[in-house]
């Protein structure tokens, strides 16, 4: 035949296309181009928990969730939602012996906060108030056993109690001055041989409050694990966060950022100015162990200062909700990749762009 038909001519060249697609997608997905395509990922994947949140009218957020082999990077996130409240009846009380003293709410129906613990849908920040309606919110501290809370703060209805004013010889170990509740239970003032229901000397339980405790996140029906491009991840000892154990052990398997209906941050975030997540290519970080050991001693993060394949960050505005993806700055000095670590304010400057509010061009 002479030439080629249409119908073959078309088939070839959709051959062609196709495999010039693979080719050119291979090469764009190598390197520098991941990092800025997991970086844009992560900063849709916020933006989506926040547009679910402005929508649904309730908090909305996302998981991230730390590698299985490797709790010192994020490889993998989820979208979550609010779980609702848990109600019922507590008491409060003041534990003197604590260290540091406190107040501490016990639950009345036995077990059912240490299997919410269990489920992690009860812990450390959520927000519990008492009596119900009265619009007083307390912080949950710490655990203390199966139905018992410490709270962050002081309870205001309360008033100094003296008990050494009374006339109590036997008493062991001797009463010393305490908070008493407002509401306290007059049937468990402390006497010379009694102690509070909770087996604690030295203090007086409220009578019964109702309570209703703001629960953590639960994953969203539906939602499915979203992964982070091959070789790619966000790396916590680079990334500033509150609260980050400067040692490089996080002691979570997961990390909420949860978003409220008015579109700001919420939760333990709330608070925290700018947070930044450092993007960055795993291979890299394990090239900077090798060379640096642990890279997180001390406290605050520790930034890899010259990666092989580049790196980038996603902040987050936390009184606002808005997000910026920054150039993360990049300082090698001996043409050796991976060997220079940043701490301290070499942090703030690696990520000045980042609080300057300066948007990196791709």
């Amino acid at each position: 035949r002479p030439a080629f038909t249409l119908v073959e001519l078309l088939v070839a060249l959709g051959i062609f296309i196709i495999l010039a697609t693979l080719t050119v997608g291979a090469f764009q997905t190598s390197g520098p181009d991941r990092i800025s395509a997991a970086t844009a990922d992560f900063k849709n994947a916020l933006e989506g928990a926040r547009s679910r949140a402005i929508r649904s009218g309730e908090v909305r957020g996302l998981r991230l969730l730390t590698d299985p082999q490797d709790g010192r990077i994020i490889t993998s996130m989820i979208y979550v939602g609010s779980a609702g409240e848990d109600t019922g009846s507590l008491r409060i009380e003041f534990d003197p012996t604590a260290s540091p003293p406190g107040w501490e709410v016990t639950n009345e129906d036995s077990m059912i906060w240490q299997q919410l613990t269990n489920k992690g849908l009860l812990k450390e920040g959520n927000q519990i108030e008492f009596p119900v309606d009265s619009g007083n919110w307390y912080t949950l501290s710490s655990q203390v056993d199966a139905d018992t809370w410490t709270i962050a703060g002081h309870y205001p209805n309360s008033e100094w109690f003296q008990p050494s004013t009374m006339t109590m010889p036997t008493q062991s170990p001797p009463l010393v001055n305490t908070w008493r509740p407002g509401n306290f239970d007059p049937t468990d003032i402390p006497t010379s041989m009694s102690y509070s229901p909770q087996g604690r000397p030295q203090s007086v339980i409220s009578l019964p409050m109702t309570y209703r405790v703001k629960l953590s996140a639960g994953i969203l029906p539906g939602a499915d694990p979203i992964t982070f491009q091959r070789d790619t991840c966000i790396d916590l000892d680079g990334s500033v966060i509150p609260g980050r154990d400067s040692s490089g052990d996080y002691s979570s398997s997961q990390f909420d950022i949860l978003f409220s209906p008015r579109g700001v941050l919420t939760g333990g975030l709330a608070t925290a100015g700018v947070v930044i997540f450092r993007i960055a290519s795993v291979s890299d970080l394990l090239l900077a162990r090798d060379s640096n050991g642990r890279i997180a001693t001390g406290t605050g993060a520790a930034v890899v200062a010259d990666p092989e394949k580049g790196h980038k960050a996603v902040g987050i505005f936390c009184q606002t909700g808005g997000t910026i993806v920054g150039e993360v700055a990049t300082s090698d000095t001996n043409g050796t990749f991976n060997d220079q670590i940043l701490t301290g304010s070499g942090v703030n400057n690696a990520y000045q762009l980042i609080y300057r509010g300066k948007e990196a061009s791709n």
